[in-house]
């Protein structure tokens, strides 16, 4: 619904899927219960932004949560997915993402990357685009575009596949 959350416990295994849908334009939110811990995308799971969602999707957001927070880490082997146009989906865990899937922005909708993300294929099609926000990369593939906003580093490496990095002064 308009302004809602799912808040998961330390150690859970996501193996459906959360689609962030609807035209509503409140936020919507993919968070711990309160407690810190890790969250695993499993292998058949999935957390996407859907066509004509109207509003703005946050992972591991630790502040205006539902459930009183908790640090997430956040583990991906099967996908994450910005596919709504102009729409942003933040991906913020406060302990970092480990990326063992696919984690990718299409149809022209943004995926907002914050905190330490360690490895993985990051991928835009169209005018999708990958927002680099404070973020630090140690063994990434980017094969799309992303953008730097502010205060992002690479360590360990980042490989350009076919990619397009955009430096925003400021």
């Amino acid at each position: 619904g308009n302004s809602s959350s799912l808040g998961f416990a330390p150690g859970q295994m996501l193996t459906g899927n959360i689609l962030f849908e609807g035209a509503n334009n409140g936020d919507r939110y993919v968070e711990m219960n309160g407690s810190s811990g890790t969250l695993t995308i499993g292998p058949t799971g999935s957390i996407k932004t859907v066509a004509g969602f109207g509003g703005t999707g946050y992972i591991g957001k630790t502040s205006q949560q539902f459930f009183g927070g908790g640090a997430m880490t956040l583990v991906n082997q099967s996908l994450i997915s910005a596919e709504a146009l102009v729409k942003t989906l933040n991906v913020q865990p406060a302990n970092g993402l480990t990326n063992n899937g696919i984690v990718q922005a299409i149809g022209g909708a943004f995926l907002n990357l914050t905190g330490l993300i360690n490895g993985g294929t990051f991928t835009t099609s169209g005018t999708g685009k990958l927002l680099l926000n404070a973020a630090t990369l140690q063994g990434v593939t980017l094969a799309g575009v992303a953008e730097v906003q502010a205060n992002s580093i690479a360590k360990g490496g980042l490989t350009l596949n076919g990619g397009q990095l955009i430096v925003n002064a400021g």
